[in-house]
């Protein structure tokens, strides 16, 4: 169940960083990582 959860939470959030990617071409790798290290967070916390 919990494998379940982190799994949906984490295609979610590769969702997002699909969307940040193609909304802003010129966020570099290491900014894109960033990102989704603040998701996994907030998504922790929730």
């Amino acid at each position: 169940m919990l494998d379940q959860l982190n799994q949906e939470r984490l295609l979610s959030i590769l969702k997002e960083v699909r969307k940040l990617g193609d909304s802003n071409n010129s966020l570099s790798s290491s900014e894109l990582v960033k990102e989704i290290e603040k998701m996994l967070i907030v998504s922790e916390e929730a």
